[in-house]
């Protein structure tokens, strides 16, 4: 004789089993979802920070590149001078430079 005295007793085991398994199966499914619902929420804030770091830095950038322009407008005769200097040293040194 094995574990089940009778065939009754198998059937009762297998719809238990059964059952067992489909409440399993439900709870893992709720589980899942949980953590799927928990990961598009970190995705959420993840995409919203990544969004105002990008706002942030296209508005420094674009506050800098004004700055530097009303600067060079303001000066330019300073930036004028600074470049041919620049360009003169760069002329004196490759002309010196013997190939």
């Amino acid at each position: 004789m094995g574990i089940f005295s009778s065939s009754r007793d198998r059937r009762r085991a297998m719809e238990r089993w059964h059952e067992e398994l489909a409440e399993e199966r439900d709870r893992s499914k709720r589980r899942l979802s949980h953590l799927g619902d928990d990961a598009r929420g970190h995705l959420d804030h993840a995409r919203a920070r990544l969004h105002d770091g990008q706002e942030r830095a296209v508005d420094y950038g674009q506050r800098a590149a004004y700055g530097i322009d009303r600067h060079v407008h303001e000066n330019s005769w300073s930036y004028i001078a600074a470049g041919a200097v620049v360009g003169l040293a760069a002329g004196v040194l490759l002309g010196r430079r013997r190939w």
